[in-house]
């Protein structure tokens, strides 16, 4: 089985560092914007001042290119966020099929364990029973709910 700790790790620091990089360009275009709307604004609103196209175009050239460049913002944002949504299926789709996997093979083992006319008994390092077959509780007496967490049921007699 592989280690993929790294790779999760890599990424994790490579969102980080879009996260930043994301959030800088987010900083500079709102902090850009507010300064192109105060000039705009106080420029505009002293009488003194006559009005100039010049700087009502720049103002207004100002201001669409942060709205540009925030619309651009929240579309890569969304693009990243579709990409980790499309990994994030993927990987439920898998883990689902894996655990459809392993319940026709526990599926086919009890089949497989149930049809025996051995008696199959498991049970852990404390001596408690962990499964047995109905072979087992034919031979000890007992349902299997009886014997389930519970010690062995059957003497056991050793030789030699």
């Amino acid at each position: 089985m592989q280690d993929h700790s790294g790779g999760k790790a890599a990424a994790r620091v490579s969102l980080g560092r879009r996260m930043v990089h994301y959030v800088f360009r987010a900083t500079v275009i709102v902090s850009s914007s507010c300064a192109a709307t105060f000039g705009f604004l106080s420029a505009s609103a002293n009488p003194a001042i006559p009005y100039d196209a010049h700087l009502f175009a720049t103002g207004i050239a100002a201001l669409f290119g942060a709205a540009c460049g925030s619309i651009g913002l929240l579309l890569a944002r969304m693009r990243l966020v579709r990409t980790e949504m499309h990994d994030l299926e993927d990987s439920f789709e898998k883990v689902s099929d894996l655990n459809w996997e392993l319940k026709e093979a526990q599926e086919r083992t009890k089949t497989f364990l149930e049809a025996q006319g051995d008696a199959v008994v498991r049970h852990d390092v404390d001596g408690y029973l962990t499964y047995v077959n109905d072979a087992y509780c034919a031979l000890a007496g007992h349902s299997r709910e009886q014997l389930i967490w519970g010690k062995e049921a059957l003497p056991v007699l050793e030789q030699g």
